[in-house]
């Protein structure tokens, strides 16, 4: 049985085009454009090699513009970039991250190095390539159950000096411009730790417990992915808490047991594209039978 169902994904990945390295790729290209906090020119570049990419696997693309208070750069434009598989009026699976990185490493153990601006190579860039590789296999599978799905690429997430300046982007977009046929969502964040330990994150658990516990007993019991921790870890301020705060049930797939988490040493080689890929596999899962997630 094992056999067999490596041949059959195996023929299923020759038959769509749809591979493995996909994440490593897509890790890659988000590295090499180097630090993208708002306001700078890679920030640009950022947005337009995932608007671009979006729009050639054949997603519905938009990018949703705003204005906001930027802790560091002060007043300025923010991009959300939002694509779309499948037609709306379905129910839709909402799956999201972050896509810019932070101006200042300022938890940095070198206070020369506090100003400097982080490479995102975990916080930011690793979810932003499981996003982007996701979006290539809706292109292809589309999405279970007679859903949609809505994929999110916030911006301004992580500018904040208090808590009050993060997570700009989505709150911006659940005010304005949320959609009404969102069943509910799923945000990864800094999920490309090496050593993955990834606990039912608070908020989520208290506000979204069904959706969060079938998530977490699926990893464990169904993948085998015993970094995701059968315990509540700590309430995180995150992209998820606005569509909370609006109804809509959303839970964070974080880990913040992260040695380099906002210093310099946020870099490439302190992560594992295999992990990545794990939790692609599980979002994969999740698309293809969004009922089976949310309980009914």
């Amino acid at each position: 049985m094992v056999k067999k169902a490596l041949l059959s994904f195996v023929l299923f990945c020759a038959a769509f085009g749809v591979s493995a390295a996909d994440t490593a790729g897509f890790f890659r290209e988000l590295n090499a454009i180097g630090p993208h906090p708002p306001g700078s020119r890679a920030h640009a570049e950022a947005r337009d090699y995932i608007y671009r990419t979006l729009k050639g696997f054949g997603a519905e693309t938009e990018i949703e513009e705003f204005y906001y208070e930027n802790d560091y750069e002060g007043y300025i434009k923010g991009y959300n970039i939002i694509a779309r598989f499948g037609s709306q009026g379905s129910p839709a699976a909402g799956f999201a991250t972050h896509w810019d990185t932070r101006p200042v490493a300022d938890r940095d153990p070198d206070p020369a190095r506090r100003d400097m601006p982080i490479a995102g190579a975990n916080d930011g860039n690793s979810s932003t390539a499981v996003l982007l590789a996701l979006a290539k296999r809706l292109s292809v599978t589309g999405v279970g159950g007679g859903y949609g799905a809505i994929l999110y690429f916030f911006d301004a997430e992580d500018s904040g000096k208090t808590s009050s300046g993060f997570c700009r982007g989505s709150d911006h977009h659940v005010r304005y411009g949320l959609e009404k046929d969102l069943a509910f969502g799923v945000l990864i964040d800094m999920i490309g730790d090496r050593d993955l330990s990834i606990p039912m994150e608070r908020f989520s658990y208290s506000h979204a417990r069904v959706l969060c516990e079938n998530i977490w007993r699926y990893a464990r019991e169904e993948k085998g992915y015993y970094f995701f921790r059968d315990r509540t870890g700590p309430a995180i301020t995150d992209d998820h808490l606005p569509f909370l705060a609006a109804g809509i049930p959303f839970v964070d797939i974080i880990d913040l047991d992260y040695d380099h988490w906002h210093t310099t040493e946020d870099t490439a080689d302190k992560c594992s594209t295999e992990n990545m890929d794990k939790i692609l596999e599980l979002l994969t899962d999740i698309a293809e039978d969004p009922e089976r997630f949310m309980g009914r």
